[in-house]
């Protein structure tokens, strides 16, 4: 179980990267993730890969993920 954890981990970081890299061009004016640490992570991956000036992360705590049961 623990190691599906860290690949889902590292394959969420890898598409966040894929998905900078492919809209490194577009100006971001602001940039929104959950306080969940997780998501974080995954928002500055993106963020590092964009080439215009890198909007500052907000961190919301009303933006929660809902799991699908």
């Amino acid at each position: 179980m623990h190691c599906k954890i860290i690949f889902f981990k590292y394959e969420m970081l890898f598409k966040a990267a894929a998905l900078g890299d492919h809209l490194k061009d577009v100006e971001f004016k602001r940039a929104f993730s959950s306080n969940y640490q997780r998501a974080i992570e995954t928002a500055k991956e993106f963020l590092n890969r964009l080439e215009n000036p890198i909007p500052p992360l907000i961190e919301d705590e009303r933006i929660k993920e809902r799991v699908r049961i």
